[in-house]
């Protein structure tokens, strides 16, 4: 089981899962991909070894919505062009040491896909979005959705 900091579930999970949730209230559906890596020297790239802590370095989230209808046939908008994505990065640590709002907090750990892609050492592959559209969602930061 993973093991993360009583203040990092309140003070950087909870707003999170509540803003996942918001959300999910306006849009009505919402694709969300969570997991956790390891960056060892904290230079954004994914280390292949894991540190000796029982802690990841990162987590990460990426939300999808449509400003459209969804597909009938699969997790995907309709019309590609109406994918909204929004990602976030934050590394792990004991809490905000800032002692952000929520809204700043999230701001603030905002990301690209491709920077969780370099983080996670995964690629997310959008089958159903033609390549380019593909790269411009990847490449652009949201700050809302």
């Amino acid at each position: 089981m993973l093991q993360l900091g009583n203040l990092y579930s309140t003070d950087i999970l909870d707003p999170l899962n509540d803003y996942t949730k918001e959300i999910v209230e306006k849009r009505g559906r919402v694709l969300s991909i969570t997991g956790t890596t390891y960056d060892e020297d904290y230079d954004g790239k994914h280390s292949a070894s894991k540190l000796t802590s029982p802690y990841p370095t990162h987590l990460f989230r990426i939300l999808i919505a449509c400003n459209g209808d969804w597909s009938n046939n699969g997790p995907f908008c309709k019309q590609p062009e109406q994918t909204k994505v929004l990602s976030f990065v934050f590394p792990h640590m004991d809490g905000d040491p800032n002692c952000l709002t929520k809204d700043k907090l999230l701001l603030q750990y905002t990301a690209r896909i491709k920077d969780v892609e370099s983080i996670s050492g995964q690629y997310f592959n959008f089958t159903n979005i033609p390549y380019k559209q593909q790269m411009l969602l990847k490449l652009h930061t949201n700050v809302e959705l």
